[in-house]
């Protein structure tokens, strides 16, 4: 309507200059990838050929785009290629994508079809005429008219309470009214499972955060329960007491399940807090008359403390309204952000959304047939989905939103980018074959504001679903998403022997952990509501809690005994996660961004090579060529004993910060992200031979001294080995700039940590009758080796703890079978100082000599590894049966025995094989 009323005085000059900056990028860019595409030659130059050019023009993109997939394919090589034409296809998809039928759009949330009513549009159109666009100004500031008086009325009067208050946006509501209460020296207790919007208003808080499992009134409780106790015991005056916030959304976006306000009142009556429910999805949508969620739990909308709602899905305005008692809606008149300082809402959005308040309740057959629309929306995925392995379903059977996403199984192998891929082409699959509209979600871009969340696929239903295509819909998604996971196989079995290791983490686990399972307290589906908070679904295996639970969750909490130390070091901890997560992510990830958009060939090749310097393989390529090359004057067993630390101290603090790694990277579900494991190595081995061998700068070596260009050299060149092997993480998106950052850290800490004890260290690895604590060399390794793997943390319900775990037990025997080997071969005359380099050039013969050592040790390493590797197999089988209750032990003894392996053939069996061999 207003482009209508805005675009009749319009002249044709003022239309041909306004055309060409939405058409000129679409228009080069078909011209680019198909001369021959149907691409207008010229511009419009009046209104009414533009909507026709411009349509042939998107077409034009669309063909040229799907013409260009195969060419890029066939031009380009690797993941860039893939990546490319899979983005031009789903663009092209996108472009082509003609109407959906109403009936089958499955992706809106204007859940009882007000916005195409024909009365709120009506009335729309009359406000328009009388009152203008908008008020151009706030509330407080000549922005207030009638209709804002009388929609709060309305809206107050509807949900009976006291009073209410209307906001400019939607998105901006709640995000306005939690920073208005929630000052410094307050508590707030947010369910996690919260929408991205609702939390900007909970980063916007001054208050203490504290985040509990998603709708787990148990972990609530015991949170409570813990911090009533804490003020107990210091003897904290009421009045200095923090007010208590809980914060929960009445519907979830992200999960389509509701809160269990049942219980939230009767916690909030034992414990004393203010509720605050974001209800911006269920207002108008549940409940037997359209009150929300308070309604569908069986409880009047007045007796939550904060109510927020919003009036741009079930009744197809603008707008948001927070409801409550006076004092609440007083407070937000001076103290909302959104109120004060937004221009009021426009007074046709105002009108619209009264006169569909007032269809909602005349025609109250809209509920009801959303309500069977929901239930047979989630009845119908559940029967398509029910043999379809990898993915699950989330939502409640009353609830008209569901979401589709891959099972854990699934998740903790695939990268974000790739589930996100796979259910982008599901969705298209679906679109194609059913004519049916489903929406992808893609969670990964708000994970510096939110909790992550898996990317999903969203259905909601609404009142004129239509109900007889809903089973060919659901099957149709089954079947997409089966064949996408299809082609994911190997993908899949390549990571069966790591998911069996630990159980996926209930809502009951008092964890930080992401990947919780959904929660305990669901709400049963009983005609005309939503029910009250009682047993898990059948198809569930956690129980909910019992009051002894409880009380022994908020005893266990309240009581926790530590040490002063030990309490600083966690505080350490805590401020550096946060830290990292936060200040270097924010701070450093647009200059990143603008430095991975680089296309440029030598960039990329550059980065390919630093991805291999870096890379276990090359360390293990260099490691044996030194060990069969090198004098004994160059203290390889030392600087290979210093790269096994190295690789521990990484894993050690991988564990303990458990950061994850950036969303999209490769590994990202079988490692964790800080420090970087490849930074650490770049800086530590590299500059632990610059400062062993040539000293510091100015400070050096006689042998630094007597040759300054050599020594300037190799330090240039070891800068230059840092810039290239991190620049190559911070390149490929694998690592973020803190994991980086915090590698380097780590090695240069190495470094200086390793230096003073590094002679005494060599000499204790060669020592004839080496002792420690009168041990002798072997027990004292052992003993050593148990202490290392015995302190180093980990989470017995994290895949990825397990893998760390499982890197450094790798290091720890690698390195102390290296030391056994070095020591035997330095007193049984298998060293390399025969043969071995020096400073002069050597010989053809020497060369010939040395050439030949390691083609023979590399084939020796080659057969002893494969050896060690089927003997490690046949063990796990023979294992099995009596590991069940450890499933990681087979893994973790397997790759221990082959590096062990490793460590011993290249200190020891390859040397001694030379010398057989008279070499």
């Amino acid at each position: 309507r207003q482009h209508e009323l805005l675009t009749a005085p319009m002249d044709a000059v003022a239309v041909t200059e306004w055309v060409p900056e939405p058409l000129a990028q679409p228009l080069e860019l078909a011209k680019v990838l198909a001369p021959d595409a149907r691409v207008p030659s010229a511009l419009p130059s009046a209104m009414s050929e533009e909507v026709a050019q411009a349509v042939e023009t998107v077409a034009g993109v669309a063909e040229a785009a799907v013409d260009a997939a195969p060419l890029l394919r066939a031009q380009m090589s690797g993941k860039a290629a893939a990546v490319a034409a899979e983005t031009l296809e789903l663009a092209s998809c996108e472009a082509s994508e003609e109407a959906v039928a109403a009936a089958l759009d499955l992706r809106r949330t204007d859940f009882c079809r007000l916005a195409a009513a024909a009365l709120p549009r009506e009335a729309a159109e009359r406000a328009l005429e009388r009152y203008g666009c908008g008020t151009c100004g706030p509330r407080g500031f000549y922005g207030t008219l009638d209709v804002h008086l009388e929609l709060e009325d309305k809206l107050a009067a509807f949900l009976g309470t006291e009073q209410a208050i209307v906001y400019s946006f939607g998105i901006a509501t709640i995000s306005s009214v939690v920073p208005a209460f929630v000052r410094k020296g307050d508590l707030l207790f947010v369910d996690d499972g919260v929408h991205f919007t609702t939390a900007v208003g909970v980063r916007l808080a001054r208050g203490e955060v504290r985040s509990f499992a998603h709708n787990d009134v148990g972990a609530l409780e015991a949170a409570l329960a813990a911090q009533r106790s804490e003020e107990e015991m210091r003897n904290t005056p009421p009045a200095k007491r923090p007010r208590r916030f809980v914060l929960v959304e009445g519907l979830f976006a992200n999960s389509g399940d509701v809160a269990p306000l049942v219980e939230l009142l009767r916690l909030r009556d034992v414990y004393g807090f203010y509720l605050i429910v974001d209800d911006t999805l269920g207002f108008a949508a549940l409940g037997a008359t359209g009150r929300g969620s308070a309604e569908a739990c069986g409880v009047p909308p007045s007796t939550i403390d904060v109510l927020v709602g919003s009036l741009e899905h079930s009744l197809g305005s603008v707008g948001g309204f927070c409801a409550g008692s006076k004092d609440i809606v007083s407070h937000q008149r001076l103290s909302g952000s959104g109120y004060c300082f937004s221009a009021s809402l426009p007074a046709y959005a105002t009108v619209a959304a009264m006169e569909a308040l007032a269809v909602l309740q005349a025609e109250p057959d809209r509920l009801a047939r959303l309500s069977t629309a929901a239930v047979a929306l989630h009845e119908a995925l559940a029967a398509a989905l029910a043999e379809t392995a990898h993915v699950e379903l989330l939502g409640l059977a009353a609830s008209p939103i569901a979401h589709v996403r891959f099972a854990p199984s699934a998740r903790n192998r695939l990268s974000h980018r790739r589930q996100e891929v796979l259910l982008r082409s599901a969705a298209a699959s679906v679109r194609l074959t059913t004519g049916a509209a489903v929406q992808p979600l893609v969670h990964s871009g708000l994970a510096h504001v939110q909790q992550p969340h898996a990317p999903s696929i969203r259905l909601t239903a609404h009142s004129d679903t239509e109900l007889a295509a809903l089973p060919a819909v659901a099957a149709a998604l089954a079947q997409a998403v089966a064949r996408e996971l299809h082609a994911e196989q190997p993908t899949l079995a390549a990571c069966a022997e790591w998911r069996g290791m630990a159980r996926p983490l209930s809502s009951r686990d008092l964890s930080t952990d992401l990947e919780r399972s959904p929660s305990s307290g669901m709400l049963t589906d009983e005609p005309g509501a939503l029910g009250r908070l009682a047993e898990m679904d059948k198809k569930k295996s956690a129980e909910p809690l019992t009051k002894d639970d409880v009380r022994l969750k908020a005893a266990v909490q309240s009581a926790v005994v530590t040490l002063p130390l030990i309490h600083m070091l966690e505080l350490a901890r805590s401020s550096i996660r946060t830290y990292i997560q936060r200040r270097q992510m924010e701070t450093c990830l647009p200059m990143l961004h603008r430095f991975r958009s680089s296309r440029s060939p030598a960039v990329q090749a550059l980065c390919e090579l630093g991805t291999f310097l870096g890379s276990e393989a090359f360390y293990f390529v260099v490691i044996p060529m030194l060990s069969w090359s090198a004098s004994s004057r160059a203290s390889v067993p030392m600087f290979v004993t210093f790269f096994a630390l190295s690789l521990y101290v990484g894993n050690w603090l991988k564990n303990l910060f458990a950061l994850n790694r950036p969303d999209g990277a490769v590994d990202a579900s079988i490692d964790f992200g800080w420090p970087s494991l490849y930074a650490v190595n770049a800086v530590g081995v590299p500059f632990f031979a610059m400062r062993y061998w040539y000293g510091g700068i100015g400070t050096g070596t006689p042998y630094s001294a007597s040759f300054p260009f050599t020594t300037a050299l190799s330090y240039t060149l070891a800068f230059l080995w840092v810039v290239l092997v991190c620049g190559a993480r911070l390149y490929s998106g694998a690592t973020t700039p803190a994991d980086v950052q915090g590698g380097m850290l780590v090695g240069g800490v190495l470094v200086r940590a390793w230096l003073p004890f590094s002679d005494v260290i060599n000499e204790w690895i060669l020592s004839r009758d080496s002792r420690l604590l009168g041990l002798p060399q072997w027990a004292a390794l052992l003993l050593i080796s148990a202490a290392l793997l015995l302190i180093h943390p980990f989470s017995p319900q994290e895949p990825r703890s397990w893998n760390a775990l499982s890197y450094s037990s790798k290091a720890v025997v690698f390195g102390a079978t290296f030391i056994l080997g070095s020591n035997y071969c330095a007193h049984h005359g298998c060293t390399n100082d025969h043969v071995a380099l020096d400073t002069a050039p050597p010989s053809l013969a020497v060369f010939s000599k040395l050439l030949l050592r390691n083609t023979i040790g590399f084939a020796a390493l080659g057969a002893s590894y494969a050896a060690a590797a089927a003997a490690a197999k046949h063990f796990s089988k023979l294992s099995k049966p009596y590991t069940t209750h450890i499933p990681c032990a087979p893994i973790m003894a397997k790759r221990a025995f082959c590096y062990a392996t490793i460590g011993a053939t290249i200190s020891a069996g390859a040397p001694l094989l030379f010398g057989v061999l008279g070499i």
